[in-house]
């Protein structure tokens, strides 16, 4: 679990039921789509909102997001906007910045470690990593976003005496709305719109003259 200790605090809790729900090879139950997702940041002066165009195929192995970020915090009177293309193809990670074209290309030691595992494997790893940080989960009633029943999972991470907690709503295993509040941040993000079925091949492919270098992960 060294990897583990420098992932965010809200990752590690995603991360925990994610891996008790999937199956071997299909992270999501559904075989290709897209999601438009729009997500608030908010901690102490500083706003982040995030809009995503996300397509995914071969049930959730590849992931490409469109992202447009603005910052904006109360020193300055100017947002800071930031255009991305990023893409997760099983370990591989690339993120291009779509205003210079260039980006990074890294593997994922942690991704091909559970890749290498079985269903109750990984079904045991979600559950060992709720133990060892102290995340406790309950079922809440279902509710539809962007037209979708979700399961609703509230989550609630105690480190010493600190709470974050968080509350998704998942879709075949996709979360279309996430609410977290902990260590002075909250952040929501949510879904408004889902085509199942549409996921054009161009959409997984990097940005024509993109310059892309590898580096190496922590992770």
């Amino acid at each position: 679990m060294n990897a583990l200790k420098h992932l965010p605090i809200l990752l590690l809790i995603i991360l925990s039921t994610q891996l008790v729900a999937q199956t071997v090879d299909k992270p999501y139950f559904i075989e290709k789509g897209k999601i438009v997702m729009k997500k608030t940041v908010k901690h102490s002066m500083v706003t982040v909102v995030t809009e995503e165009e996300i397509y995914f195929d071969q049930w959730g192995k590849r992931v490409a997001r469109y992202t447009t970020t603005t910052t904006t915090n109360s020193f300055t009177k100017t947002p800071k906007i930031e255009k991305t293309f990023s893409l997760k193809d099983g370990a591989t990670i690339i993120t291009v910045n779509l205003d210079d074209l260039t980006g990074n290309e890294m593997t994922l030691d942690l991704v091909n470690g559970l890749g290498q595992m079985n269903e109750n494997q990984t079904a045991q790893f979600g559950n060992q990593l709720k133990d060892a940080y102290n995340i406790t989960t309950k079922k809440l009633p279902d509710e539809t976003i962007a037209g979708k029943l979700c399961e609703v999972t509230q989550s609630t991470m105690d480190m010493m005496g600190i709470k974050t907690i968080s509350t998704e709503w998942r879709w075949q295993n996709i979360i279309l709305k996430l609410f977290s509040e902990g260590m002075g941040t909250e952040t929501l993000e949510e879904a408004t719109e889902v085509v199942e079925g549409y996921a054009p091949p161009e959409k997984f492919l990097p940005p024509a003259g993109a310059k892309i270098k590898k580096v190496d992960s922590r992770f």
